[in-house]
């Protein structure tokens, strides 16, 4: 049977261990971050805020519960609405691939027109939806801080990378083996592994299990032997 090693605990990847059994794939799941909140304070008002992910949101909100009711919700993609719609938020803006940053930050840009926006983010952030702002148009602020934590992992047919932090951890105790085929969760993974000279097999156009699940069956990963 092939491996398959997704960084993602088994706890987020639904029914993703099922599919990789009826392929015969052997999963090894393991996030090789971890996240913790800190200290902040809104210091101006805002109309919108933007989350890339349901982690700021989480984060964000726990200081934050209640809101204007002026105050609109923007987010990075289908899967973050998703979440965001199970605590009760529902979102004005939603972006279309949320694997491809550049189209998110230009479809935004266009949607909120001239209106101040709050992106709450990580230390890691790359600020990618906020690049076709005016820089008086946005606020950023930190809501949480992302560690590495890096772990031993056995050699594996297929890598699946599911953000550059965790790309990054996995580098610092692992080498990708030469037949490897690797999976980006979108275009910012992608430049990471094209700025490592790591050839990349797959760019999910969404940062979904769903999209995982489609383009690894389309690809020759799944072909039967």
């Amino acid at each position: 049977m092939k491996r398959i090693f997704i960084s993602k605990n088994e706890d987020d990847l639904g029914n993703f261990g099922q599919f990789c059994e009826e392929n015969k794939l052997t999963l090894i799941a393991k996030s090789l971050i971890t996240f913790e909140a800190v200290d902040f304070k809104l210091t101006s008002e805002f109309d919108c805020v933007f989350f890339s992910s349901i982690r700021a949101a989480t984060f964000f909100l726990e200081k934050n519960p209640v809101l204007s009711n002026k105050v609109v919700f923007a987010c990075s993609g289908k899967e973050t609405a998703r979440k965001l719609s199970e605590i009760g938020i529902t979102c004005s803006f939603i972006g279309s691939e949320s694997g491809n940053p550049e189209k998110v930050s230009l479809n935004f840009a266009k949607w909120l027109e001239g209106r101040k926006v709050l992106f709450p983010h990580s230390n890691l952030s790359k600020f990618s939806a906020l690049q076709y702002l005016s820089k008086g148009q946005f606020e950023t602020i930190q809501v949480y801080q992302t560690n590495s934590i890096p772990s031993e992992i056995p050699n594996c047919d297929v890598y699946v990378f599911t953000s550059p932090s965790n790309l990054s951890s996995f580098l610092t105790n692992n080498e990708i083996p030469k037949n490897a085929e690797i999976v980006a969760y979108g275009q910012s993974t992608k430049k990471q592994l094209n700025s490592l000279n790591i050839a990349c097999l797959v760019v999910l156009k969404n940062a979904t299990l769903y999209d995982l699940k489609k383009e690894l069956s389309r690809c020759f990963i799944l072909r039967k032997e």
